[in-house]
């Protein structure tokens, strides 16, 4: 009588364990959640070599120094425009350049007491670039040297004599993408160049610009490196 109880009793054991592990079986588990992936933002590709156009204004101040009064100084302002070219190397974040551009001026002033006129017809520059990228925006500071002309006339003994100014130039600015390769561009800088003596048979007149600030707002084309 115990022997058929127990075997009752193991065979519905059996069951029971045998109906658990199918039913355990038919259960679906979900998947694990996928492993969180930092994102990092993108950074534009600032290396390659580059050209431009940027208009603005300039702001002119010279040594020269006026026989009486202010009637004025030979100071001015003008209108530009600019052509640009340079070349980047990007090492992650911090970009790294060399830059040339011929800025043209229409800066004509006159003393009218003394009978003085000077013209600088453009501007000349060669600069470092050292910037930093923030995602689609390089903001930098720059920094060479600078050539320009001048041209002085006496009107009343009908004279003219030209002389080259050389100085250094440094300055400031930021660009950022408007579409594909194509950047806007906003820039300051300012330049100060050396002394020159213009030779008259009146008299001779040693001056200088000593300080000309540039703004200016531009389009820069970046060029692919790899074609």
């Amino acid at each position: 009588m115990f022997g058929s109880v127990y075997r009752v009793l193991t065979a519905t054991a059996v069951l029971a364990v045998s109906s658990g592990l199918a039913f355990a079986a038919e259960i679906i588990y979900p998947p694990p959640p996928p492993p969180e992936v930092e994102m990092r933002p993108t950074i534009q590709d600032w290396s390659g070599p580059y050209a431009g156009v940027a208009v603005g204004v300039a702001s002119m101040n010279t040594l020269y120094v006026p026989s009486a009064g202010n009637d004025p100084e030979l100071s001015g302002d003008s209108v530009t425009i600019a052509g640009i070219a340079g070349y980047n190397m990007q090492f992650d974040n911090v970009v790294f350049g060399v830059e040339g551009d011929i800025t043209l001026l229409n800066l004509t002033t006159k003393n009218r007491l003394d009978q003085v006129e000077l013209e600088i017809p453009y501007v000349a520059t060669a600069r470092l670039r050292l910037g930093y990228a923030l995602d689609s925006t390089l903001v930098y500071m720059t920094g060479g040297i600078g050539m320009l002309t001048g041209k002085m006339t006496l009107p009343a003994f009908n004279e003219t004599d030209k002389k080259t100014h050389y100085g250094y130039v440094v300055g400031a600015g930021m660009e950022t993408e408007l579409w594909d390769d194509v950047n806007l561009r906003l820039e300051y800088l300012y330049g100060d160049f050396g002394k020159k003596t213009y030779t008259f048979v009146p008299g001779n007149v040693n001056t200088g610009v000593d300080s000309l600030h540039l703004v200016r707002a531009g389009l820069i084309y970046n060029f692919d490196p790899n074609g």
